[in-house]
């Protein structure tokens, strides 16, 4: 879990959180509800292999198959709200979790992609600086849907 709690430094005893959150789909596969699991296992694997191009230095993805959760991990994920109920309802999704649980991705979840990134004290700028280097670099590996 997050370990804001051990910052230290100016004002680490004032600690403001929150959460990014972004959905995409993909554009060449039809919506969530309407994969097939053949196609559900194809979008696993190019999400999968534009993700693993991408160095987070120490903080690195670490992958997990959903189908693969023992019970507890998965209620212990919901309870810390690195991944949704329904999520967890999907046995060919992908989860992809950085090491300090601050960054998670779900993959076939409602939407093809749901990232997640929780904010805490000073990390704001720098959070929301991530978060878009993460959609170009999204826009140049997979095609996302957008809809205006």
């Amino acid at each position: 879990m997050i370990k804001w709690f051990e910052t230290v430094g100016d004002h680490s005893d004032i600690v403001i959180s929150s959460r990014i959150r972004l959905a995409r789909n993909l554009v060449n596969y039809p919506f969530c509800g309407r994969l097939t699991p053949e196609q559900e296992k194809q979008l696993k694997a190019e999400v999968k292999n534009a993700l693993e191009k991408i160095n987070l230095g120490d903080n690195s993805l670490q992958f997990m198959e959903v189908g693969q959760l023992s019970q507890n991990e998965g209620l212990s994920m919901v309870e810390n709200h690195i991944v949704s109920p329904d999520f967890l309802e999907n046995k060919n999704a992908l989860l992809a979790l950085s090491k300090d649980d601050s960054v998670s991705i779900m993959v076939n979840e409602e939407d093809h992609l749901r990232v997640q990134d929780w904010i805490w004290s000073v990390r704001w700028i720098l959070q929301i600086k991530w978060m878009t280097c993460w959609m170009k670099v999204w826009i140049m590996r997979l095609m996302i849907s957008w809809a205006f």
